[in-house]
Order: C-alpha cells, then structure tokens, then sequence
C-alpha cells in the first residue's frame, strides 16, 4: 500500500509517527509498519512524502459485531502496555492540549477545564497513544483483527483519553453517545486485559469522553471542517449531552 502524505505533513513527524508504530509492533504483531530501505521509511515525490506499507486483506471492524468489539478492547489494552515504555519523547506537532482560546462558544466548558487542571496536578497516567483508534482504523479478517493501520495522530497524551474515545467510537448503534451496557463491556475487558488506565481515571472516563470529542471537533475545524456540518453538529450534540450522563463504567 503505497501512502502519500499530505503536504502539511513533515519528515520529522512522520518519521516520529512510524517510530511509534514500530515500537508498538514489538508487542503487538497486528500494528501494520513501513516498510524500510536503507534505514528509511519515507521517499520523496514533488513536494510529498510516501511511505509504503504491507497490504493487510481484512474488513474494517464491525463495531456492531460483540466479538469483534470486545477484541477491540483486549487489543487496546496490549497496546497501552506495549507502549509504556516509550523514550521517544513527545513528536514535533506537540502534545494532545487545545488551547482554550481555540474553543468555539459551543464546546466551552468552565467546569470540564476546572477538571482537566485538577486532574493534571494530581498526575495522570501519560504515555504514547495510537490517537485514532476507530473502526476504520482496525481491519479484521472474521472474528479475528489482522491489523491497527494509520498512526499518524499518535501523540503523548492521557491514556484515559483514547480509552474513552474508543469506547465513544465503538460502543454506539446508531446512537448520539454510547450505550451503558456496550460502554461498560468494552471496558471491563480493557480491565481484565490487564489495560493500564487507573481506576480512578476509568471513573472520570465521561470526561476524558468530551475531552476527546472537543479536541476532534476543533482539529476538524482546524482542517477546514464548518461547525454546521451534520457530523460536527453531531460531535457537539454529544459534549452537550454527555455533560449530564450519569453512568459510569
């Protein structure tokens, strides 16, 4: 598979990106890689950069399907664990902050920010994250998943975050926000993988949920997205609605 950055995109970042990815498939066989020749992931063509990749024969991940959902989880949890140890420091795009003035009116949130800096004083568990790990991110052959493809949001952040984003991304059917039961399931086999998010931070995975779908939302809109597209419209929907969600997982 031949991938072709965008022009945005720099060597040194990408570079990091695959760092990251090949770090993970120490421990995770199922996290695709580039290929390398002479030491090199990428090639230059006019002004982009490629990098090719093993082609994996697989479906995107049905996140309808239980088996496949809850495998998502196990997953995931090898994966934070595998990714503790990083010593490749955080990569030159930055950390995974939105700064407040960034914020449209529809995604501020007095309380959320008077949370996040609490938590952040007290510490929170930090490592490398994937930083996109949704359905189409994940290809699965049957019941089994053959490959976790496209690290090219990885970043240092809370591992709590891409927990509850993946639990916003795979746990709903057809609905704004996750269903209890799903939610609840998805997490307790992240749990019983030995997955390293604290308890007290699973506690408070609703707000590292809005956290999540904040930062997507100003990211999208920072990529050109308007805030009246159906799906931002929806993201935000869901901010709204989750700030009164009382489950827990």
């Amino acid at each position: 598979v031949l991938h072709v950055s965008s022009s945005q995109r720099s060597r040194a970042e990408l570079s990091w990106c695959h760092a990251v990815a090949r770090h993970a498939h120490r421990t995770v066989p199922q996290v695709v890689v580039p290929i390398e020749r002479d030491g090199n992931t990428l090639a230059e063509w006019r002004d982009r950069l490629l990098a090719v990749y093993p082609f994996v024969s697989g479906s995107t991940l049905d996140h309808k399907d239980p088996s496949l959902r809850i495998e998502a989880a196990r997953l995931l949890a090898k994966l934070h664990r595998g990714l503790l140890d990083w010593s490749g420091g955080p990569g030159p795009s930055g950390t995974w902050e939105t700064a407040l003035a960034e914020l449209p009116l529809s995604l501020r949130d007095d309380d959320l920010d008077a949370w996040r800096n609490a938590a952040e004083a007290e510490g929170v568990a930090t490592s490398v994250i994937h930083g996109d790990y949704y359905r189409g991110n994940i290809l699965c052959v049957g019941s089994t998943i053959a490959g976790v493809i496209d690290w090219h949001d990885a970043e240092i952040a809370p591992l709590a975050l891409e927990l509850a984003g993946a639990v916003f991304e795979l746990c709903r059917e057809g609905e704004l926000v996750p269903q209890v039961t799903l939610a609840r399931d998805f997490v307790g086999a992240y749990r019983d993988s030995d997955g390293p998010v604290p308890e007290q931070e699973i506690a408070s995975l609703v707000r590292y949920m809005r956290m999540w779908i904040r930062r997507n939302v100003v990211k999208s809109l920072s990529g050109g997205s308007d805030e009246l597209d159906p799906y931002m419209q929806q993201q935000i929907s869901a901010f709204r609605t989750l700030a009164t969600a009382e489950w827990k997982p």
